[in-house]
């Protein structure tokens, strides 16, 4: 047997840019939206606290500086969700599964179903509430989940789920 190894062109590559990525579900926005404002709130009202039990509980310009400077900054980061958000999608090819999320920083993450080792679907009480879950990929040598793809509709991730999960049957028994 004659040992050959042939020179890929990388023009030749398959592209991710040119695929059709499925959206996840508006609500997981909704829900990401509610996550930062209670974080906000918090926040802002911790620091309020303090600085108001440093000025005897009167208004100061620093409150209010802090508060509008929070503010902006909470508008900032509805803003860059929701674009970011617009961006994000998923793909189930023949072989594998990608994610795609990020606006300024993107990541793409390929899976190929021959790796996936196991899978589970969580909910937190909000994606509860809205009928979401997130799907979570395990595949081997690592103690987490390699891929997590949240905001999808609770059936449509128990769908994948099952698919996922027969690619990896065909697999270890092919």
């Amino acid at each position: 047997m004659l040992f050959e190894n042939q020179q890929i062109e990388i023009h030749e590559l398959p592209s991710t840019e040119d695929l059709d990525f499925q959206k996840l579900d508006a609500r997981y926005l909704t829900i990401k939206i509610i996550n930062h404002l209670v974080f906000f709130v918090v926040v802002m009202l911790a620091v309020g606290f303090f600085l108001l039990l440093e000025n005897d509980f009167s208004w100061t310009p620093t409150l209010m500086i802090f508060m509008s400077v929070w503010g902006l900054i909470y508008v900032g980061t509805l803003l860059y969700m929701r674009k970011e958000f617009l961006l994000r999608g998923y793909v189930l090819r023949k072989h594998d599964i990608v994610y795609r999320k990020g606006w300024l920083w993107t990541s793409i993450v390929v899976v190929p179903f021959n790796r996936i080792q196991h899978c589970e679907l969580s909910q937190g009480p909000l994606e509860k509430s809205y009928k979401l879950a997130k799907l979570n990929i395990f595949t081997a040598g690592g103690q987490s989940s390699d891929l997590k793809l949240p905001g999808l509709k609770k059936e449509e991730a128990a769908s994948i789920k099952e698919f996922l999960l027969n690619q990896i049957n065909e697999h270890n028994y092919a």
